[in-house]
């Protein structure tokens, strides 16, 4: 058995820098590989309806894919990456066979099969594009969106995107953009912005009301700011595992030699770690969602209960009219005549429909609830990376280069390697000394 797994391990030697060629080189595939770049090209949509943060991560993704997707490629058809892969496995599959056969390698024929196929994959994956971007780059990119899709099942969205526009929209729908009936019964919108009024509404109604009318903008603010760097985060996380698979023929090859392995098994945690990012970012939006609705409830029943008079309606604009000239409650052109300017002149009475000393302490407190949200988001948010590396167990862009790892391999008894005096490490004493040993036998060879 030793001597047919030999002869296996040679016949990989006398064809792999041939198939390697002939891989490499054919890009004539289908979509998804080198020979075909429009196929990661995204369309993004121009209509009107799209939400913000949808048309911005979209456009972010398209150029960002089209500056890192042919990484990959000009790797694997670079030709001196082709001949030190091929020459890297060579000697790789060379060495291992000699001392196998001899008996260097004490090893059964389990591992020695489990050597091989590792020798296969890792060869097919940095060699065939067709294969890395059909199987290995689909896996990655879609295991985080999946899961965001299950956690996103009740809310009615099919992307995170969506799910924040549809925040967003909530509240700039129910805080920005108030209905109001003038002495016609025509529905209007006031363009004012709403905050504007509850702000004066508030300012009047209580003492020292402007502190509680400046708080609550800057909580909505606070809030709307909290959306901007979860998106920026998850946007981060996804681009970041695209640029780390594009560095696949770089790292993956290293899984193969005991004393590079740490650098492949780097790669991974650091993938694993921004997969994390996506899901517990989304998680994290999905926990909190119900103190957001319950403030946007409360600002709704605020605005309905507060009663404000006008003797001026100029800076109120109409929803939009239909053919016969109608109002309609359609939005034609939600930010058109806008005029701000001595609003609060204007407004001439107060007053609360209900009974303010219910829903005023109920106000502030769920504001300072909202503040402690909006604070908790931030710092959470910059905590992602950390969390999710915990997880991924600590992966460190130190070791992914290889700094760390070449620089000690160290010890159990935390023995210096050889030349190494001030480093501790996972090697035993003797290792150490063994070390000095062969240094000392190969420079008996030189020059005396």
């Amino acid at each position: 058995m030793r001597y047919l797994l030999g002869g296996i391990f040679l016949l990989i030697i006398g064809f792999l820098p041939d198939a390697a060629y002939a891989a490499i080189t054919d890009f004539t595939v289908n979509p998804g590989s080198c020979g075909n770049p429009e196929a990661f090209n995204i369309e993004c949509s121009s209509s009107p309806d799209a939400g913000l943060f949808t048309s911005i991560a979209c456009k972010v993704m398209k150029t960002f894919n089209a500056g890192i997707i042919p990484l990959y490629c000009n790797i694997v058809g670079n030709p001196i990456y082709q001949n030190m892969l091929n020459g890297f496995l060579t000697l790789y599959v060379l060495f291992w066979v000699f001392s196998y056969l001899f008996g260097l390698s004490q090893t059964n024929t389990g591992n020695a099969m489990i050597r091989l196929l590792k020798v296969m994959i890792i060869y097919a994956f940095v060699s065939d594009p067709e294969l890395f971007f059909g199987l290995l780059y689909q896996t990655i990119m879609n295991v985080p969106q999946h899961m965001v899709e299950i956690i996103l099942s009740d809310t009615g969205s099919e992307t995170f995107y969506e799910y924040v526009d549809k925040g967003m929209f909530e509240v700039f729908n129910n805080v920005l953009r108030p209905e109001v009936v003038d002495e016609s019964g025509a529905t209007k919108q006031s363009i004012d912005l709403r905050l504007f009024e509850f702000g004066i509404a508030v300012w009047k109604l209580l003492p020292g009301g402007s502190f509680v009318a400046t708080m609550f903008i800057s909580v909505v603010s606070g809030w709307l700011a909290a959306y901007l760097s979860i998106m920026i985060r998850y946007l981060l996380a996804l681009m970041t595992i695209v640029f780390l698979l594009m560095l696949t023929p770089l790292f993956l090859p290293t899984l193969l030699f005991e004393k590079t392995a740490f650098v492949g098994e780097e790669w991974i945690r650091m993938l694993s770690s921004f997969m994390l990012q996506i899901v517990i970012v989304v998680a994290y939006v999905i926990m909190v969602e119900v103190f957001f609705v319950e403030f946007l409830d409360l600002i709704k029943f605020g605005f309905n209960e507060i009663v404000i008079d006008r003797s001026y309606n100029e800076y109120i604009v109409p929803y939009g009219k239909n053919a016969d000239g109608e109002f309609v409650s359609k939005i034609e052109n939600a930010m058109g005549g806008v005029n701000l300017q001595g609003a609060e002149k204007y407004i001439t009475d107060i007053s609360y429909g209900g009974d303010p000393k219910e829903f005023i302490p109920w106000f502030i407190f769920q504001m300072l609830v909202m503040l402690i949200i909006v604070f908790l988001t931030f710092s959470f948010m910059k905590r992602v990376p950390a969390f999710a590396g915990y997880l991924a167990g600590n992966p460190k862009f130190v070791r992914l280069m290889g700094g760390q790892g070449f620089a000690q391999r160290g010890s159990e008894n935390e023995a210096p390697l050889y030349m190494q005096n001030k480093v501790k490490g996972k090697l035993s004493s003797y290792q150490a000394r063994l070390d000095k040993v062969i240094d000392d036998d190969l420079s008996s060879f030189g020059p005396e």
